[in-house]
């Protein structure tokens, strides 16, 4: 079911609106394109989802009432405004939407995944260097950008592989592919595992289906320890290509476990984000991702989160880009998850088409209103990318 709906997220774009579009302005090429190659099956597609729509829009803003605390007339409201925009009462919520017009910078939750794949160069649609996390776990090895310590990888293929042994310290286990946190396992080694035939026996044992990667558990950097609990924090970087080609950095935010006992410090295991001020690495307020809620000192241990400095982040941002200009360049976007560790900056992993809603959610501003929507519009507009293209990878 998952792989059904990866395809379908990925291949197939929603329209807002029947023959016109309600969107933000700096995604009017998108939807212009899209409108000229639309014919009267597609429309009349449109017009049935529409209906849908009005439908689920009634029944969505409810749920998100009572999770929000809305009264009726702002639910009633936050309906009208969905029903005109063609906006999620989720995204209402998460954006403080108080008019239509507060939508007209802000990149919908439908959005990202098609508009990341217009402005994408074809050529990277489909590269294992960012969608197998073993493969970019390579490139970094050969391109001396620094990582986690591989231990092995499992490949249905091959089984496992053994590359370096354990410490005497816990290590991770990651899925070769997905996102998100899903499948993350911390495994405590056994002094019998310490050695390779040992080390083989138990991954063989835990793992026997499926692609795998062992990896050192990293540490938190001291200077952030008391807020990053049990989980690494990583910063989530998204560099995209300027008008010159070059990288350039457009969002950064900081993300961290919420509470004690969690693993990963992502939105879906329920954590907190705090945006990164470029040039300070300075923390802002904190907030959950989908959920209401903002405040300056960690919710688990009232420890300061606010006016907080990232540990290296002139490094962090630094590696950033160059490995973007430097290992990366045909990607024109990539979202980076980079985490100051107490090993220094250390890369986690790279994603295609970075999610936008948590940057937005953390700095309160539509990503229409910055430089992220500026160079967004650029490349839609500059686009050289033809025709249908499937994509099979998520």
């Amino acid at each position: 079911m998952k792989r059904l709906y990866d395809l379908v997220r990925l291949n197939f774009a929603i329209y807002p609106g029947i023959v016109d579009f309600r969107s933000a302005a700096f995604l009017d090429p998108y939807y212009a394109r899209m409108r000229r190659g639309q014919g009267p099956l597609r429309i009349a597609f449109n017009a049935l989802f529409y209906a849908a729509f009005r439908l689920f829009i009634a029944l969505r803003a409810r749920k998100v009432a009572r999770k929000w605390g809305w009264s009726k007339p702002r639910r009633l409201e936050a309906v009208r405004i969905c029903l005109s925009r063609f906006a999620d009462p989720g995204d209402v919520a998460l954006y403080d939407i108080r008019g239509e017009s507060d939508f007209d910078t802000v990149m919908r939750r439908f959005e990202h995944v098609g508009v990341s794949r217009a402005i994408a160069n074809p050529a990277t649609d489909h590269d294992p260097a960012i969608t197998d996390k073993g493969e970019f776990y390579r490139v970094c090895a050969h391109a001396g950008l620094p990582h986690p310590r591989v231990l092995a990888e499992r490949s249905d293929k091959d089984g496992w592989k053994i590359f370096q042994r354990p410490e005497a310290e816990p290590f991770l286990l990651k899925p070769i592919r997905g996102s998100g946190g899903a499948g993350i396992e911390l495994i405590a080694a056994q002094p019998d595992d310490l050695d390779p035939p040992g080390f083989l026996r138990m991954l063989e044992e835990t793992k026997t289906t499926g692609g795998w990667i062992a990896q050192d558990l990293l540490r938190p950097h001291p200077d952030i320890a008391d807020i990053a609990l049990d989980a690494l924090p990583t910063a989530r970087i998204t560099t995209i290509l300027d008008e010159r080609g070059k990288p350039e950095l457009v969002t950064a935010v900081l993300r961290l476990a919420a509470q004690p006992g969690v693993i990963v410090d992502n939105a879906h295991a329920g954590g907190i984000f705090s945006a990164i001020d470029f040039e300070k690495g300075e923390l802002g307020l904190a907030r959950y991702a989908t959920a209401p809620g903002e405040f300056d000192r960690h919710p688990a241990n009232d420890r300061p989160i606010t006016g907080r400095r990232i540990p290296d982040w002139p490094a962090l941002r630094r590696l950033a880009l160059d490995a973007h200009g430097d290992h990366f360049p045909a990607h024109v976007q990539i979202g980076w998850d980079v985490a100051p560790s107490d090993r220094g900056p250390m890369f986690i992993e790279a994603n295609a088409r970075p999610n936008v809603r948590v940057p937005q959610r953390a700095t309160g501003l539509g990503i229409g209103a910055t430089r992220h929507g500026e160079l967004i519009r650029y490349h839609l507009e500059n686009r050289t990318a033809a025709g249908r293209r499937f994509l099979t990878e998520a």
